[in-house]
């Protein structure tokens, strides 16, 4: 059960002030030095100061003042486990008077670097250099979700990243509340170290990170003024059933028979089927640059079924249970009635590279022989995906002997899964465990109605090749608000997606873009962006190996418009492509 003896918890659907915790308004108290801001000059309820200090010697980054602390400091009734919403704040001598609360990815339960970068993600994309936000001067923010995975005994195996998820009030701060309880507290500590408190909040993350961020526009968008939501699992319980239809559909395309969904695909056939994609969708957008610019035109043409061999299986076709396998796959969990458990999927020339098939497949190895030995590790969808489809989103938790498991004892869980009767645990709920995985997780509210009244501003981006978050979940989602807004949603919130990207990054994608500043110039100077500008990075092999150069740029457009080639001049040059209606 929850502990609230003397603890401020924050929850439900709005952020209580600070005062309301037992915090006095700090407007006037005298500022703090960096290594003053301990927990007794503070004075913060439940807010303990591990970290002050003056960072000067960090050469990725101008100096800045690094707090680290916890909140909420408890033991667990249920687990018994030792819990607290571990934070860390870096706040730039040379502030530009801005607030970044960078959401953490995955299962967190960490703070390695992930206030540094942008949410465990870079945006832009990593390798880019410069353009986060402590380089900008934002004091930046991040929690570990409310746990710390180092704390799970390691004997725990394929468990330990979701061992958290026995305690009711630690499943909440991973859902939501982690960010609403310290999104108070790190406007405090802004105010107390700079003498006033940030003009503009803002948020942003990727992944795990990106649902976090539409979360917070749903339940508590008093906090910040523009939201940056990438790849976003916002509706992550869902999506991990996804996870118990791929290994079902994927093991039953083993071409020798044992069950293994590393040997449903080779690399070869993954790019047979990327380069089917370019030959039939390549030249919808008029260019042939090996990029799909028209996503909804492509799934009008492609038909994996073209693809089936007519004789024997060879490196030119694929065989019927391949075929089998991947539109099943492709169409999304249904249940017996026929019922969609999540959504379908998006064909895109990015489903042919390691970022897609790591998810789905294999991580390492090069998957083109028959030999176990071959194909590295289990697909993310088995290690990290799982454990969280049965001990985080079902309610109550699975419980496992010894609270153990194998890799081998999720497979045989997720071969077993049935998408009549495990499906609706995520909605769940009993007397410990009172809100259920799909409650906590996702947005009361998906149509924003506060944050649009509000003034509020989010821009939400997308891989159209992500292999854990189908880009028609979003495309879904953004065509349901424009039209439950008189068919246009965009004066609050505009969608872009990538074409190649995978899962945040990655993929024959332009993924170096800054959707930060123009999120900025949208808040700050009322300037709604109709583009985004993208870049080649040179760091992405996948990329500059697809597209056979070091530099290209595009426009990313404003959903549903397309980058269209204007007919000559390079197609390396966003300067020859306009957008517009598919």
């Amino acid at each position: 059960m929850m502990n609230r003896g003397s603890k401020c918890f924050v929850l439900l659907a709005a952020v209580t002030s600070l005062s309301a915790c037992g915090n006095s308004d700090t407007s006037s108290a005298p500022k703090l030095t960096c290594e003053n801001i301990t927990t007794a000059n503070l004075g913060l309820s439940n807010v303990k100061v591990t970290t002050a200090k003056l960072v000067t010697d960090d050469a990725s980054y101008p100096a800045y003042c690094l707090v680290q602390g916890t909140v909420n400091d408890r033991t667990s009734a249920v687990d018994k486990n030792n819990y607290a919403i571990g934070f860390e704040m870096r706040l730039p001598v040379t502030w530009n008077g801005r607030f970044l609360s960078q959401a953490n990815g995955g299962s967190e339960g960490s703070l390695t670097g992930t206030s540094a970068a942008l949410g465990g993600f870079s945006q832009p994309a990593a390798g880019t250099g410069g353009v986060v936000g402590l380089s900008r001067g934002f004091a930046v923010m991040t929690t570990d979700g409310g746990h710390e995975t180092s704390n799970a005994p390691a004997s725990s195996g394929a468990l330990q990243g979701s061992m958290f998820s026995y305690d009711p009030q630690a499943r909440l701060d991973y859902g939501y509340n982690a960010d609403a309880t310290m999104a108070p507290i790190a406007k405090n500590i802004i105010q107390r170290y700079y003498g006033s408190g940030p003009k503009y909040s803002y948020m942003l993350g990727c992944s795990n990170g990106g649902r976090h961020v539409m979360v917070a526009a749903s339940r508590y968008p008093d906090v910040y003024d523009g939201y940056l939501a990438g790849d976003p699992g916002f509706n992550l319980p869902k999506s991990a059933i996804q996870h118990a239809l791929d290994t079902q559909a994927f093991s039953a395309a083993d071409p020798n028979g044992s069950g293994d969904m590393r040997l449903a695909f080779s690399n070869t056939d993954l790019a047979l089927i990327s380069n089917k994609i370019l030959a039939k969708c390549d030249l919808l957008d008029g260019a042939a640059d090996g990029m799909v610019g028209d996503l909804k035109g492509c799934q009008k043409v492609f038909k994996l079924s073209d693809l089936q061999c007519t004789g024997a299986k060879n490196a030119t076709c694929l065989s019927a249970s391949q075929v089998t396998a991947l539109t099943k796959s492709m169409a999304g969990p249904l249940d017996s009635k026929g019922n969609q458990l999540y959504t379908s999927w998006s064909y895109d020339a990015g489903m042919g590279y390691a970022g897609w098939s790591g998810w789905k497949f294999r991580s390492g190895g090069n998957g083109n022989s028959s030999a176990v030995a071959d194909l590295g590790t289990w697909p993310r969808i088995v290690v990290l995906g799982a454990p969280s489809l049965y001990l985080t989103f079902m309610s109550p938790p699975m419980q496992f002997t010894n609270n153990t498991a194998t890799t081998d004892q999720i497979l045989s869980l997720l071969k077993a899964y049935d998408f009549n009767t495990d499906a609706p645990k995520i909605f769940a709920t009993n007397s410990t465990y009172t809100v259920s995985g799909n409650d906590f997780m996702t947005m009361p509210d998906p149509l924003l109605k506060s944050a649009q009244a509000k003034g509020k501003k989010m821009i939400v981006y997308s891989g159209q090749a992500d292999p854990v978050f189908a880009v028609d979940d979003l495309i879904s989602w953004y065509e349901n608000l424009n039209a439950k807004n008189n068919g246009d949603a965009t004066g609050f919130a505009r969608m872009f997606t990538i074409p190649g990207m995978n899962h945040c990054n990655g993929g024959p994608a332009l993924d170096n873009f800054d959707a930060l500043s123009a999120l900025v110039n949208w808040v700050e100077n009322g300037i709604a962006p109709d583009t985004i500008n993208s870049s080649l990075r040179t760091t992405n092999t996948d990329a500059t190996t697809a597209f056979g150069t070091t530099s290209r740029t595009r426009p990313l457009c404003i959903w549903p418009k397309i980058a269209k080639y204007k007919g000559t001049g390079d197609i390396n040059s966003a300067s020859n492509f306009s957008c517009v209606a598919p």
